[in-house]
């Protein structure tokens, strides 16, 4: 038997009594070069916890440093009064702590939809650090045109780079593009480490169909959760004029991620 199977899970907070069930967050439901008239903006609800600066709950610990530059951001602090007031910090590419909660948002949604899919707990697939077994997220992971799940590390990564001199979008030429600030690529990132965790080995490549299973099913968990975000929905369905298919929100994944890069399609 591997050693996975006599580590403790690592639960979800349990609600106490006079606990909120929510949090209400602002996130990015469509990539930030997106026009605030696709309802790029959306307020969404996500599991309650109490939260350390970072934001560190039971399952996430945001790591706010740049692993290129070695440069420490001010955490997050979604416990401060005014913050939560407001349902957290303004979504900004060029606010830093709004990309601590906008990865720890969309993984908290993602996590509680494989909860509520599997109807229990799910434990993390990696050794404990200092006894606590948390999946450790990084932001800032570096210059590099790429976002990836480390099994060994027990983190998720996020680079960062330059767009294009012509992008095909609302990017900034040779602005930067944050992977951590794509909904779709934060949602296809965790589903990785969802399926790790879910069955020993499941992140070996050991064939190009264990490659192209990860890829897809990563693929439409971030699709399917475009459908929670009703105000980007019903501006994707107006824009398309309900045909699905011509819609690129609805069927599409990494827009800016793609376009950034000189093309004309998603990623």
């Amino acid at each position: 038997l591997s050693d996975r199977v006599f580590r403790p899970v690592a639960s979800a907070h349990k609600m106490q009594r006079d606990e909120p069930t929510t949090r209400r967050l602002r996130i990015f439901a469509v990539d930030p070069s997106a026009s605030s008239r696709d309802g790029k903006i959306t307020t969404t609800s996500v599991p309650y916890e109490p939260l350390q600066p970072g934001p560190i709950g039971k399952l996430f610990e945001i790591e706010n440093e740049d692993q290129k530059s070695g440069i420490s951001y001010p955490p997050p602090d979604l416990e401060e009064r005014g913050v939560l007031i407001a349902s957290g910090y303004a979504p900004s590419d060029s606010n830093y702590r709004f990309h601590g909660q906008m990865v720890y948002a969309t993984a908290s949604i993602v996590h509680r939809s494989f909860r509520r899919a599997l109807g229990r707990q799910i434990g993390w697939p990696f050794a404990p650090r200092d006894g606590v077994s948390r999946l450790r997220i990084r932001p800032f992971a570096g210059e590099t045109q790429n976002a990836w799940y480390d099994p060994d590390l027990g983190t998720l990564n996020f680079g960062y780079f330059y767009a294009h001199e012509k992008p095909t979008d609302g990017t900034l030429p040779r602005g930067v593009v944050f992977t951590a600030l794509s909904h779709d690529i934060v949602c296809h990132e965790l589903s990785h480490a969802m399926l790790d965790a879910l069955r020993a080995n499941f992140a070996l490549q050991t064939s190009n169909d264990m490659a192209g299973f990860h890829e897809g099913f990563s693929d439409l968990i971030a699709l399917f959760h475009h459908f929670l975000h009703r105000d980007a929905l019903r501006a994707a369905i107006a824009k398309c004029r309900g045909n699905v298919r011509k819609s690129q929100y609805l069927s599409a994944i990494g827009q800016q991620f793609g376009r950034a890069g000189g093309s004309t399609s998603a990623l």
